[in-house]
């Protein structure tokens, strides 16, 4: 009787930690891999017969975000001038943090990667110090793939312009997948 009650007790427990997993409806616009606490995909390895095998992408488990996943995170305006546009745009969309925490991956290194397979590395300090989005909008637009989304990493601007200038390497646009190790 007891090992019946501890398999019912396990199997609640498993039943209501997959319930609080959020899965996309919508078109997914984001997937986070590596080392996650939550997971609601599978893993990929440089042998799959996709995008992520193409980029040499390897990861165990994965959480896939929705333009609604996202879009449910609070969100967050950066002003800047980026990528020689000529103009001040208000590139909004959730922190990085947010998205890391929502993953399971608080404290772990960022690692965003754009569809041509540049790949930045931000540090977990780096993060909670300089609160960087993950761009979703410019000027209350989508960002589309083939111009500068789906997303965008944007760092916020500071008075540090040698420190700012060090920030263009991690505003990774045509944002895809974010590593976590």
């Amino acid at each position: 009787m007891r090992s019946i009650l501890a398999a019912v007790l396990v199997f609640g427990l498993a039943m209501m930690a997959h319930a609080e997993t959020a899965f996309p409806t919508g078109r997914v616009i984001l997937t986070v891999g590596g080392d996650l606490g939550v997971s609601n995909g599978p893993g990929a390895n440089e042998e799959d017969y996709n995008f992520f095998g193409y980029l040499d992408l390897e990861f165990k488990n994965s959480m896939s975000f929705d333009e609604a996943m996202l879009a449910a995170l609070p969100q967050h305006e950066i002003r800047a001038t980026l990528l020689d546009l000529g103009r001040e745009i208000a590139y909004t969309g959730p922190r990085l943090s947010d998205v890391m925490r929502a993953s399971g991956a608080e404290g772990k290194r960022a690692m965003p990667t754009a569809f041509d397979g540049y790949v930045a590395e931000i540090e977990w300090d780096m993060i909670l110090q300089y609160e960087p989005i993950l761009a979703t909008h410019g000027d209350g637009e989508p960002l589309v793939v083939g111009k500068l989304g789906p997303l965008m990493v944007v760092f916020p601007v500071v008075e540090d312009k040698e420190l700012y200038d060090s920030f263009e390497a991690l505003q990774v646009w045509a944002m895809f997948f974010l590593g976590v190790e």
